[in-house]
């Protein structure tokens, strides 16, 4: 029995330490503020304005929350500044956002986010955003910020913005499209798919058709997962939403490069995603760790048939004798 309990701890010490150490990471990019920040540059119609949106996220344990009669509400006021390189204050966004929940346990709840959205017009150049929050009750106040580079988009080019890796994405007509990103390009498998946003600004006056290429590869460039698609370019600016399947993701971290091309312009976009899982499977960071602590409860036989295995098999073949 004392065997057993000992293999069992040996066992969940190598499968669940990558989980606490990406909970530990993001934990730790939240120790100097709570408040959290992305930036993301898109082309407009004209080539000395850029659209710079900006996101705001806030876990709700950081707010305070009132109940009332249909459960619990919390106020904060955000102030947001483009600020130049000589510190002068460019543009200005400040307003007041109202989060509701119908349960209690929400509102204490680290894991959970209420995340705002405004948008500046900017000429190029550089640029700090800063972000400040103010609980509405408590006064607590919370501060962000992030430097930007804005370049301008030649109207005479093919042109990609900067990709957002959205939770939802609806297209209004006549209004901006209303989208909820990952805030730091952190993508979780809590739901089955996530969308891949960007803009494209192409110098064609009528109608076109794009040729979407893009790649999933690991952080280290090494084997890369490619996507086709064609993209139907009504206007010469556009956005699009392209959903992907989060079984794509079997690392903790890759690259997405996006790559556009419409008759012989060639436009290319990449960004980072990390990800955190929550099922047990992704739980297991090294598999040779775990293969060699299995040793302890499995035959020779199915030691021998899981060190055989190479790659993506060889975790497939830990878990069949786990099971």
């Amino acid at each position: 029995m004392n065997k057993w309990l000992l293999t069992i701890a040996l066992l969940l010490v190598v499968l669940l330490a990558p989980d606490r150490s990406i909970s530990q990471r993001r934990q730790s990019e939240r120790e100097k503020s709570p408040l959290e920040l992305a930036v993301s540059r898109h082309p407009t119609q004209t080539a000395d304005s850029v659209q710079v949106d900006v996101f705001t996220q806030i876990p709700l344990d950081h707010l305070v929350f009132m109940a009332y009669s249909g459960g619990f509400k919390s106020t904060y006021e955000l102030s947001i500044f483009a600020v130049d390189k000589d510190e002068m204050v460019r543009s200005t966004r400040i307003w007041r956002e109202e989060v509701v929940k119908s349960r209690f346990e929400e509102t204490q709840s680290e894991d959970l986010y209420h995340i705002a959205h405004t948008y500046f017009l900017l000429s190029p150049g550089e640029y700090s955003i800063v972000a400040n929050l103010m609980d509405q009750d408590s006064r607590q106040r919370h501060q962000a910020s992030e430097k930007i580079d804005v370049t301008g988009y030649p109207l005479s080019q093919l042109a990609i913005g900067d990709i957002l890796l959205l939770t939802e994405a609806e297209r209004v007509p006549g209004k901006p499209d209303r989208i909820t990103p990952f805030v730091g390009n952190w993508v979780s498998d809590q739901a089955d798919s996530f969308y891949v946003y960007f803009a494209i600004c192409t110098p064609m006056e009528e109608p076109s058709q794009a040729s979407l290429h893009y790649t999933l590869g690991k952080k280290d460039d090494a084997a890369a997962v490619a996507f086709h698609k064609t993209l139907n370019l009504d206007s010469a600016l556009s956005t699009h939403s392209i959903p992907m399947a989060t079984s794509h993701l079997k690392e903790l971290e890759y690259t997405l490069t996006v790559r556009v091309q419409v008759d012989s312009l060639v436009a290319e976009q990449s960004t980072p995603i990390r990800v955190t899982w929550t099922g047990f499977y992704h739980l297991i960071e090294d598999v040779d760790q775990a293969i060699e602590q299995a040793r302890y409860v499995a035959t020779r036989a199915q030691i021998k048939e899981m060190r055989e295995a190479s790659g993506e098999a060889r975790r497939e073949a830990f878990l069949s004798f786990w099971r």
